[in-house]
C-alpha cells in the first residue's frame, strides 16, 4: 500500500477505555507501529488507565452507559463526538458496541461520511432481557439503525453467528465480517503448554470474571457456590470483577459480602492480569444471559487450558466444544451450575487434563491476536486503498 504524505488517522469509538484496553489495544498498538496515527474517544469513567506513556491520542467522552443521564437525553455525548471527529479528521473510524454506532452512524449519515469499521460486540441486554421490557423501544431503534446503516461506508464486524444474522436482517445490504472474538496474545499463555489440569492437587478451583452484572449470571454463580459450600470442601469459588456504579445491572456491594463472609466465595476484585489469575485456575465460569459478543475471559480460558462451564447464550457456546473443552449449563439454574461443577470435580484427573489440552488447542487455532489484528488491516486497507484511488483521480 502506498502511504499518503500525511499519517493515516484511525478514530476507535468505544463506550469504556477500560474495554478499549483490554480488548482493542493490540490492535491500535499495530496500527501505531505501521505509522498510523491512532486516537480513542472513550469514557474513561474509573479514571484509573493513562495513555500518557502511549502513541495512542485520547479524547474524552461522557460516560455512555450512565444510568443519569437518560438515553433519549444524551445530546452532550453527541456534541462531544462531533468536536472530536471534526479535530481529529479521521480517514477511518472503528466504532465498537452497539450503543456508540448509534451514536456515530446518526452523526456520520448526517455530516460526514466517514469509511468506518462498525464492531457489533454482542448485543447486550438490549435484545435480551432489556429487551423485553422496552420492545416499542427496541424497534424504535432498530428503524433508526437500518436506515443510517444503509447510507455510509461501512463494514460490520461480528463475532458470532446469531449475530451475524441479526446484522443481516437489521441491514441486509450492509458487507458483514465475521471475526471471531478480540484474541489472545497466546505468548502471555506458554506456560499452558506443560502446566495441566488440575492445578492444585485435591480441589478444583472455579473462577467468574467478568462485569459483576445480574445478565453476565454473577448471582447464579454466587448460588452455586452457596449450595456447593454445604455439600463439597474440594471446590473452590472466586470472583474476580469490579463494581461499575455507572450501570444499573451490576449487583450491589453487599450482595457479594455477604458470600463471602458465609465463606462460598472469595472476592479477589478487578484484576488486571488475567493470564496470571488463570495459571492457578482449573475451570472458568460465565453463566451469561447477556447478548454476548464473544466474551474475552472465555477466550483466556482457553488460551490458559481451563475447563469452560457456560450457557447456551449467543457467543459464549461459540467459544468452547461442549464435552470436549467444557461444558454447556442452563441459564438461570445455579442447581444445574452446582451440579455440573460437582461432576468436574469428582472427574479422573486424565479426563480434566484431556479437557484443558483440547481448549488450549482451540485458542492456538483459532483465537490468536495476531490473525485478529491482521482480518482487521485487511478491512482497513479497503477503506484507505478506496480513498487514494480516489484523491489520485480528483488530482
Amino acid at each position: 500500500m502506498v502511504q499518503s504524505e500525511r499519517p493515516i488517522k484511525i478514530l476507535f469509538i468505544v463506550n469504556s477505555l477500560r474495554f478499549f484496553m483490554s480488548h482493542r489495544s493490540a490492535l491500535a498498538n499495530s496500527c501505531s507501529r505501521q505509522g498510523w496515527e491512532v486516537h480513542v474517544a472513550a469514557a474513561d469513567e474509573f479514571g484509573e488507565f493513562s495513555l500518557k506513556d502511549s502513541d495512542v491520542k485520547f479524547h474524552s467522552v461522557e460516560a455512555f452507559r450512565s444510568k443519569q443521564i437518560p438515553f433519549f437525553s444524551r445530546i452532550q455525548i453527541l456534541v462531544q463526538l462531533f468536536k472530536i471527529i471534526m479535530t481529529v479528521r479521521p480517514n477511518v473510524c472503528h466504532v465498537v458496541t452497539l450503543e456508540a454506532i448509534f451514536f456515530f452512524t446518526i452523526l456520520n449519515v448526517i455530516f460526514f461520511r466517514i469509511p468506518s469499521v462498525l464492531a457489533f460486540a454482542g448485543f447486550g441486554r438490549f435484545f435480551t432481557t432489556f429487551a423485553e421490557k422496552n420492545r416499542s423501544l427496541q424497534k424504535l431503534l432498530e428503524s433508526v439503525l437500518s436506515v443510517v446503516l444503509r447510507r455510509g461506508r461501512y463494514i460490520a464486524v461480528v463475532q458470532n453467528k446469531s449475530d451475524l444474522a441479526h446484522i443481516k436482517k437489521l441491514a441486509p445490504r450492509l458487507p458483514v465480517e465475521l471475526i471471531r472474538g478480540s484474541g489472545v496474545n497466546l505468548r502471555q499463555f506458554a506456560w499452558a503448554d506443560y502446566e495441566v489440569l488440575p492445578r492444585s492437587f485435591g480441589e478444583l478451583k472455579v473462577l467468574f470474571a467478568s462485569r459483576l452484572m445480574v445478565t453476565k449470571g454473577i448471582l447464579d454463580f454466587l448460588a452455586a457456590a452457596s449450595i456447593l459450600m454445604q455439600k463439597r470442601t474440594d471446590i473452590r469459588m472466586f470472583v474476580a470483577g469490579s463494581f461499575d456504579t455507572n450501570n444499573d445491572d451490576v449487583i450491589p456491594n453487599e450482595t457479594m459480602a455477604r458470600y463471602v463472609d458465609s465463606g462460598a466465595v472469595e472476592y479477589i476484585g478487578f484484576c488486571s492480569c488475567i493470564p496470571d489469575l488463570l495459571r492457578g485456575i482449573d475451570v472458568v465460569c460465565l453463566p451469561s444471559v447477556y447478548g454476548e459478543g464473544m466474551p474475552k475471559v472465555l477466550l483466556e480460558a482457553a488460551a490458559a487450558g481451563c475447563i469452560v462451564v457456560s450457557t447456551s447464550t449467543s457467543g459464549c457456546a461459540e467459544a468452547f466444544i461442549p464435552g470436549i473443552s467444557g461444558v454447556l449449563v442452563p441459564p438461570n439454574r445455579p442447581d444445574k451450575l452446582a451440579e455440573i461443577l460437582q461432576k468436574l470435580a469428582s472427574m479422573p484427573v486424565d479426563r480434566l487434563s484431556e479437557m484443558g489440552r483440547a481448549g488450549r488447542a482451540i485458542a492456538v487455532s483459532e483465537f490468536d491476536v495476531s490473525l485478529v489484528v491482521k482480518k482487521h488491516f485487511e478491512i482497513y486497507r479497503r477503506f484507505v486503498d478506496d480513498e487514494e484511488r480516489i484523491d489520485n483521480l480528483r488530482r
